[in-house]
C-alpha cells in the first residue's frame, strides 16, 4: 500500500457533478496542474475557469497574494470557454507537493506534528501524481525557475515515473505543458520558440527522451508577474494585461489539443469520467494496479 493511514476519497461536490452528469452527459475534456506550492498553481487553474476575460473580476491578484500555499486536496472548476458543442472542460487544481501543509488545512487544524506533515506529503506526491496524470487530457507543471534550468525535466520525469508506477493499458498518452510562472520577461510568449529553445537545452538528456515515452507531446510557455507596478514600454501594457494575452494563447493552444483529441475521439463523458475518477481513487489508495482499458470498457 501507499499509506496505510490515508485514503482518496471524493470531496463534497461529487454528488452535485454526478446530478450534473444524470441531466446532461457532456463529454468532459480534463487539465491536472501540478507545482510546488507558492507558484501561482490556483491563480492560472481559476485562469481557465472565467466565462467572462474581460470582467474586471478576472484581474490575477498581485504576486504578494500568492506568497503562501491556499489549495488543499484537489480543486475542481468547470469551464466551457475552452470546449464547444456538449463539451466541458474540467480543470483540476492539485495540492502542491512540497507543501507541509496548506494554509486552509492548517487553519482547520486538521494535522498535528511534523511526522504527520511529512507522511501526508509522501502520500500527495505519491498518489496526486497518479490521479494527475490517469485523469487528464493535458498535465500542466507549473514552476517559477527558468526554462533552461534542469530541474524543469527531473521533476518531469520524477512525476511520470511516479504517475506510471502501477498504471497499465494506456492507450493514449496525456500532453505535458511546462509553464515558466512569475516570470520577470514582459514579453508576449512564443510558445515555438520556447519548446525549441527548451530543446536545445535539455533535448540530449535522458530525461527529457524518456518524458516522450510517457506524454503524446510537450508544449513551453512563459507566464509574467501579474503586478501592475510593472510596465513594458515597448508594448505600453502593464504586467497584469501581458499576463492574461499570454493566458489567452495558452487557452488557443488548449483548444487545438482538445479539438485533436476530439478527432481521436479520446473524450468520454461525464459520467465515465466520474465513475473512472471514483474506481481510480479506491485503487490508488489501495497502491493496487490501474487498468484503463478495464475501466473505460
Amino acid at each position: 500500500m501507499i499509506n496505510d493511514k490515508y485514503r482518496l476519497l471524493t470531496g463534497q461536490g461529487f454528488d452535485a457533478q454526478w446530478q450534473s452528469a444524470v441531466n446532461n452527459n457532456d463529454d468532459v475534456f480534463v487539465i491536472s496542474v501540478i507545482g510546488n506550492s507558492r507558484v501561482g498553481k490556483s491563480l492560472i487553474a481559476k485562469a481557465f475557469s472565467l466565462e467572462n476575460e474581460n470582467s474586471p473580476t478576472a484581474a490575477p491578484p498581485e504576486v504578494d497574494d500568492l506568497l503562501v500555499s491556499t489549495t488543499g486536496n484537489i480543486g475542481c472548476y468547470e469551464s466551457r470557454n475552452m470546449s464547444e458543442g456538449t463539451s466541458k472542460t474540467l480543470v483540476l487544481d492539485y495540492e502542491g507537493e512540497d507543501s507541509g501543509l496548506p494554509l486552509m488545512l492548517r487553519l482547520r487544524r486538521h494535522m498535528h506534528g511534523s511526522d504527520k506533515q511529512n507522511e501526508r506529503r509522501k502520500f500527495v506526491k505519491e498518489s496526486f501524481s497518479k490521479l494527475a496524470y490517469i485523469l487528464g487530457n493535458i498535465v500542466i507543471l507549473v514552476g517559477k525557475d527558468e526554462l533552461n534550468n534542469f530541474s524543469y525535466v527531473e521533476r518531469c520525469s520524477k512525476f511520470a515515473k511516479r504517475a506510471a508506477a502501477g498504471v497499465k493499458d494506456c492507450e493514449h498518452l496525456p500532453v505535458l505543458i511546462i509553464i515558466q510562472n512569475m516570470s520577470m520577461s514582459q514579453t508576449k510568449c512564443n510558445s515555438d520558440l520556447l519548446i525549441a529553445r527548451f530543446l536545445e537545452c535539455h533535448g540530449n538528456s535522458m530525461n527529457m527522451m524518456e518524458l516522450y515515452t510517457y506524454f503524446s507531446d510537450i508544449f513551453c510557455f512563459r507566464l509574467p508577474i501579474t503586478s501592475n507596478q510593472t510596465w513594458d514600454k515597448v508594448t505600453g501594457k502593464f504586467g497584469s494585461q501581458i499576463f492574461q494575452d499570454n493566458i489567452d494563447l495558452l487557452k488557443t493552444k488548449i483548444k487545438e489539443i482538445y479539438h485533436q483529441h476530439v478527432q481521436q475521439q479520446r473524450l468520454i463523458t461525464h459520467m465515465q469520467w466520474l465513475f473512472m475518477m471514483d474506481s481510480v481513487l479506491e485503487t490508488v489508495s489501495d497502491g493496487g494496479t490501474v487498468s484503463l482499458v478495464i475501466l473505460l470498457a
